[in-house]
Parts: structure tokens; C-alpha cells; sequence
């Protein structure tokens, strides 16, 4: 075996998935930029829209408290956004580039998860 297949069988042991957790799926991701963030306003408004939905069960408190938290949740998956902030040298990447007498472009993957502190807005 030669030392590039070597080199190609130690990186690609490095990006095998090892009973990590699955990514986030794409579909949560899908114009995650263009969200306009969380709104206390929107969610008041669906809770008052589905006010009637509450008398048709024998305890309307707990209902109320049910829609109260469902459109809550819908707020944050449908229109929040996190922000977040890394240390320093917490993310950890593997690259390769070329320099043709400029400067050197890199192309590179991510080693390990990096965490963070983060806010949803």
C-alpha cells in the first residue's frame, strides 16, 4: 500500500462518524439566514386564534397552557436564529491548497464539534 492511500485511510477514519449525534437536519437550516428572529407579537396573535379550541376540552387551563407552549415552539423552529461566539482555536481543521505565486487558498473540514455560548433571538 502506498503512503498516499495510507494518508487517504487515516483521514477518512478521522471522518467516520464514531455514535456521534446526527447532524441537524438541512431542512431546519434551509434559509436560516433570511429568519426574522423571534416575535412575541406573532406568538400572542396564534394563541388568540386558537382561543376557541380551549372550551372544547373539560380542563381549558391546561389547554391554554398546551397552545401556549406549541406556538411558543413553533416560534423558535420556524423564525429563531442563534447566534453564537467560539474561543479561540476551538475549531480544529484539515487542509490543502496551492500557491501559484499569490496567496495560498485553503479548502478545509472541520475535526471536531466545537461548542459555544449562543443566543436565540
Amino acid at each position: 500500500m502506498s503512503i498516499k492511500n495510507r494518508i487517504f485511510d487515516r483521514l477518512s477514519k478521522i471522518f467516520e462518524n464514531k455514535g456521534r449525534k446526527a447532524p441537524i437536519p438541512a431542512i431546519l437550516l434551509n434559509n436560516a439566514d433570511k429568519r426574522s428572529g423571534l416575535s412575541k407579537i406573532n406568538v400572542k396573535s396564534r394563541v388568540l386564534q386558537r382561543e376557541s379550541e380551549i372550551y372544547q376540552f373539560d380542563t381549558p387551563h391546561t389547554k391554554m397552557i398546551e397552545i401556549i407552549v406549541e406556538e411558543i415552539m413553533n416560534e423558535i423552529i420556524e423564525n429563531g436564529f442563534i447566534e453564537i461566539t467560539l474561543p479561540p482555536n476551538s475549531i480544529n481543521t484539515i487542509g490543502e491548497g496551492e500557491n501559484a505565486g499569490g496567496p495560498v487558498i485553503v479548502r478545509s473540514r472541520n475535526l471536531t464539534f466545537a461548542k459555544g455560548k449562543g443566543v436565540i433571538r
